[in-house]
């Protein structure tokens, strides 16, 4: 995280990136099927994942991140019984075409990861976050909650990890 934080510069309040009230594409909302959803179309570019294994504390980092000038709009939480329905929900719509991209392209390390911190009770905050500048904003405001991971992919930099574990 300290190395993340050193090539940080510090920015205004609120989200740059914000969209001014145009609604975000946000990655885990899209639907299974349909001409809105294609197999090899998911993308979490842009957006900031960030692990809870508490909803309570994925909650108080919410408030938290609004309370220092992050748009509720740059912001999306899904607690544990929304992550399993939505992969439920996901795995039933899904045609051989997007069972066959999926073997062959998906990160299963990091969907293994989302899905065994919801299995465990866990949240997944969702923060939009197009550039590497942005991510660094909202981590240095995440320094102060019990995060357990953290996915960030950019044009700028692409995918960038962090994993935390509880002392």
């Amino acid at each position: 995280m300290q190395q993340m934080e050193d090539q940080a510069v510090p920015t205004a309040t609120g989200s740059a990136a914000s969209t001014q009230g145009e609604p975000h594409d946000w990655p885990m909302d899209k639907p299974p099927t349909g001409h809105n959803r294609r197999p090899w179309l998911f993308s979490a570019k842009g957006y900031l994942e960030v692990l809870f294994t508490d909803s309570d504390e994925a909650r108080r980092a919410q408030r938290g991140l609004q309370e220092r000038g992050v748009p509720a709009a740059d912001m999306r939480l899904y607690v544990a019984e929304e992550i399993l329905r939505n992969e439920a929900h996901f795995l039933a719509g899904r045609s051989w075409l997007a069972k066959l991209v999926d073997a062959v392209t998906a990160d299963h390390q990091a969907r293994r990861r989302y899905l065994a911190n919801a299995q465990a009770g866990g949240a997944a905050l969702w923060l939009y976050a197009p550039t590497q500048h942005d991510a660094n904003r909202l981590l240095r405001i995440l320094t102060d909650y019990h995060v357990a991971y953290i996915r960030h992919d950019s044009d700028d930099e692409g995918v960038r990890e962090l994993t935390f574990h509880a002392s």
